[in-house]
This record gives C-alpha cells, sequence and structure tokens, in this order.
C-alpha cells in the first residue's frame, strides 16, 4: 500500500509537471518570448542600476539595456553573425550525414539484429551497454548528445519497444552524466585552470591537475549507469507504455548479402578506428596538439575534428553496407540519403536561428553574470554546516545551470568565490570544483535553454508529432532526479570517508 501511495504521488508530480510543460508554446514560441523576457529583463535591470563586482576580474559588471540605441544597433547588426556562431547547429548537422547514411543503409538495423541475436534474446544486455555508453558519451564535445537519443531511438525500435523511451535515455543519461566518465576530458582541464587560478589568491604557488576529480568521476560513471537503467526500465517505459504511434521499425527483411555486407562493413570501421588510433596515441602523433603534445586538450586535432570523426564512425560502414548489399548502390542514391537526412532537420534548422539569437542577447545583458555573483555571495555567507553548504552550492550551481548554459562561463564566476572559499575551511580546491561539476551536470536533462534540448524534441517528433514539451521534460525529470540523489550521496559519502577525489584532489587542503 505504501509503495503504491509513493507512485501515486510520483505520477502525480510528473503528471502536473507534463500538463503545465505542454501548456509552454512550441519551442519557436517559446524562444521568441525568451527573446522578449530578455530584452525586458535587460532594460529592468539597467533602469535600476542593478549591478555587481566580478570576482574573476574585480571589474564591475552593469546590466546592459538591450533596448538602448547602442543595443538595438548591436542586435540588428549581429543576427547573421550569432548565427554563424551557432555551433550546436553544425555539429548536430554534421553528425546527422552519418547517422543518416549509416540509418537508412539499413547498417544499424542489421549489426542491432546480430547484437540481439548474440544476446540470447536479452533486452538488459543491450539497454545497460547503452547506459554506459551513454554516461561516457559527453567525451565527444557535443557529438553525443546528437547522438545517443537518436542511437536510442533505432536501438528501442529494433528490440520492439517504445523508441521514445530509447531516446529519453540516451538524452537524459549523457546529460545528467556530464561530470561522470572513465576518461579526462576538456571540461575537466577547463575546469582545473580556472581552479588553480582561483585558488592561487590564497596558495601562489598551487597547482592544479586535471585528474583532480578522476576517482569520484568513475565512479559515478558506473553509479549513473545502473542507475539510467532502473530509471528507464522501471520507470520511464512503463509511463510512456507500448508504443501506439505510426512509425514502424522496418520488419524481418533478409538483405541480399547482408553477412558479407555486416563483415565488410565492420572491417572497414576497424580500418578506419585503427587509422586515427595510429595518429593519435604515439608522442608525435598528428592528432596531438602540436606544441604540448596533448590528445585531450581543445587545440588538438583530434578534439577539434572529434565531431566530424564520430559522423565518419557511422558513414564510412553504413555506405560500404549500403554499396554491398544495394540499399545505397550509387552516388545518386546517397546524395538522396543524405538530402533526406538534412531535410528531416529543418525545423531545428529555423529554430536555431531563434536560439542563436536569444542566447547572444542574454550574454550581452549580463543578466546571467549578476544572477551567479549575488546567488554565490549569497551562500557563502549562509552559515551552514560545511557539508550543507556543499548541498546547498551543488543545488545552487543546478538551478543556475537552468539560466545559463556555458559550464566555463559560470565556473569563471563561481570559482573565484568558492573555491578560495573552500579552501580558508581547510578543503582542498578539488572539492569546491567536483561540487561545481556535480551542480553543472544534474540539471541538464531538463535544461529548457540547453540547446541539444531543442534538437531533441525535433527528433522525438519522428515518432510522436503531437509529443509536447511537458510531456519531454516529465519523460526527463527522472533523470535529474535520481542522478542528483545519486552524486550527491556518492559526494557526501566521499566527504566523510577523507578519499581522495582523484590524484592530484585531497579532501582536506594541504593533505
Amino acid at each position: 500500500m505504501e509503495m503504491e501511495t509513493k507512485k501515486s504521488k510520483s505520477e502525480g508530480l510528473m503528471h502536473m509537471i507534463e500538463i503545465a510543460g505542454n501548456k509552454i508554446p512550441d519551442p519557436l514560441v517559446f524562444f521568441l518570448i525568451l527573446i522578449g523576457a530578455c530584452l525586458v529583463g535587460s532594460f529592468i535591470m539597467s533602469y535600476f542600476g542593478i549591478s555587481d563586482i566580478n570576482p574573476a576580474t574585480g571589474k564591475t559588471v552593469k546590466a546592459y539595456n538591450l533596448l538602448s540605441k547602442d543595443g538595438f544597433i548591436r542586435m540588428l547588426t549581429s543576427v547573421i553573425s550569432n548565427f554563424q556562431g551557432f555551433t550546436v547547429m553544425c555539429m548536430t548537422l554534421t553528425c546527422m550525414f552519418g547517422m543518416c547514411v549509416a540509418d537508412q543503409s539499413r547498417f544499424f538495423e542489421s549489426i542491432m539484429k546480430h547484437v540481439i541475436l548474440s544476446s540470447k534474446g536479452s533486452d538488459k544486455k543491450i539497454i545497460m551497454i547503452f547506459c554506459l555508453i551513454s554516461a561516457l558519451a559527453d567525451i565527444t564535445n557535443g557529438g553525443g548528445f546528437v547522438i545517443m537519443p537518436l542511437l536510442g531511438g533505432i536501438v528501442w525500435g529494433n528490440m520492439g519497444r517504445n523508441p521514445i523511451a530509447g531516446m529519453l535515455c540516451g538524452y537524459g543519461t549523457i546529460a545528467g552524466a556530464f561530470c561522470a566518465n572513465f576518461m579526462l576530458g576538456t571540461t575537466d582541464i577547463v575546469c582545473a585552470g580556472f581552479t588553480q587560478n582561483a585558488a592561487r589568491v590564497i596558495d601562489p604557488s598551487y597547482v592544479s591537475a586535471a585528474s583532480m576529480g578522476w576517482y569520484y568521476q568513475s565512479v559515478a560513471a558506473i553509479l549513473l549507469t545502473l542507475t539510467s537503467y532502473f530509471v528507464t526500465t522501471r520507470y520511464v517505459e512503463p509511463r510512456l507504455g507500448k508504443y501506439q504511434g505510426e512509425y514502424v521499425a522496418r520488419q524481418e527483411e533478409k538483405l541480399p548479402n547482408e553477412g558479407k555486407a555486416l563483415k565488410f562493413a565492420v572491417i572497414a570501421l576497424f580500418i578506419y578506428v585503427i587509422l586515427i588510433v595510429v595518429n593519435a596515441v604515439p608522442a608525435g602523433g598528428i592528432l596531438r596538439d602540436p606544441k604540448t603534445g596533448e590528445l585531450v586538450s581543445g587545440k588538438s586535432p583530434f578534439m577539434q575534428s572529434l565531431v566530424f570523426m564520430i559522423s565518419m564512425f557511422f558513414f564510412i560502414p553504413g555506405l560500404v553496407f549500403g554499396k554491398v548489399t544495394g540499399t545505397i548502390p550509387n552516388i545518386k542514391k546517397l546524395i538522396k540519403v543524405l538530402n533526406s537526412g538534412i531535410a528531416a532537420m529543418s525545423g531545428f534548422i529555423v529554430l536555431s536561428f531563434v536560439m542563436a539569437q536569444f542566447m547572444k542577447y542574454f550574454a550581452w545583458s549580463n543578466m546571467g553574470t549578476i544572477i551567479a555573483i549575488k546567488g554565490a555571495k549569497g551562500l557563502a555567507a549562509s552559515g551552514l554546516p560545511f557539508i550543507g553548504i556543499c548541498v546547498v552550492f551543488i543545488l545552487f550551481c543546478g538551478v543556475l545551470n537552468l539560466f545559463m548554459g556555458s559550464a566555463s562561463a559560470k565556473y569563471g564566476l563561481i570559482a573565484p568565490v568558492f573555491v578560495p572559499m573552500f579552501m580558508l575551511m581547510g578543503y582542498d580546491p578539488s572539492v569546491a570544483q567536483m561540487c561545481y561539476r556535480i551542480g553543472d551536470a544534474i540539471t541538464n536533462p531538463i535544461t529548457p535553454t540547453f540547446a541539444y534540448i531543442a534538437m531533441l524534441m525535433e527528433a522525438v517528433k519522428k515518432y510522436d508529432p503531437k509529443m509536447g514539451f511537458g510531456s519531454l521534460i516529465a519523460g526527463l525529470m527522472p533523470y535529474t532526479i535520481s542522478f542528483t540523489i545519486v552524486m550527491i550521496g556518492e559526494f557526501v559519502i566521499w566527504l566523510l570517508i577523507g578519499m581522495p577525489l582523484g590524484p592530484g584532489g585531497s579532501i582536506f587542503f594541504g593533505g
């Protein structure tokens, strides 16, 4: 009886979120409303002279009136450059080239059929592997946010399950597990740089390590994989129910030379991966940063071309498979497949134009910066015990993430306040950094201004054209809630036992 009561309460909450969210208009209209709110907000904050001191620079940050003469001219003359600089759209379309070839050549279908057969009909193994890959996919610097939801729909559809559940699983897991991985990525390096600069206010000789949170992040990757599997199979799928849409996965149909085509496709993929490894792993590899020799750095050819390489990871085997089976027999058919893939994203392209303007306007207004500074000051003066401060700090970062998307921009503002504060209380800078990383991750799945959620909304409409924004958020909310509980719980345990968060990251300062 108690379990049923808890379930009915949670269902009631999700139903309320769904109803409220579905009242939100179409994403395009929603972002137009946000632009209007941003313009009015900038005017009001500027009129009342709202400002604060940026702890990172020591300079005063004032609200910028977008409705002023200068603001109007700036908006008018920057429309094209704003759109050109919206990299999310470019990454999405680049990934779509590979995804649509792998999908329409039926390579995905064939490989999934073989995976299902090799797992002896066990969907559990496939879902668990998918959850693990999704949890680790943030290492791709954005490509995973595009690939995993689309792949999830295909995987779930070919298993005879609700494809929307697969899309929610892929997106919710990669977005919510943004601070969990077995590998170090660009975000680890960028955050370590901010941490070092902030820590040197207290200790001028302090040197940070990108690996300072690696132990915690590795354990979190395992925990979030298991959590994602549990949430998807025990809550998300039952809530969505059996798929009733018009989209139907291709039925069993033997393709000509399918076995041979799959073998050649895998060989081609293997050769492609070997070429990347040969040029990336050796110390003098051409994919490494020519100045520092690092592989995982923002300036290395490897990281700068990663999205394109991911696209080719699907394009090459898809093309080989299509050529051998005859699903893509010639260049004319290939062009048709590529055109259809981009055509399916036309709604997202239009939406990207509006989103690009909003994100620039919000950044110019300085509203997000001022909110971050004032919120950080309030939390620092709260007087809570240290574990309480950590939990509230995490939740504060999670709420801030709903309004200010850039991870580096947020931490650049927060680090100068909280890193020295934690050090003065006797705690290592890595503790402040990990609190931020957790908070920055947990609300990613439900952040309405996160560019990739608009891409997800458009992709989901392939399976359910009537699905509203509220239904999408309600489907992703379980990932945010469960990931928040798991990661904060793990972090509190880590603090209590005093185990280092990673190489170069102790719990206690000087320990």
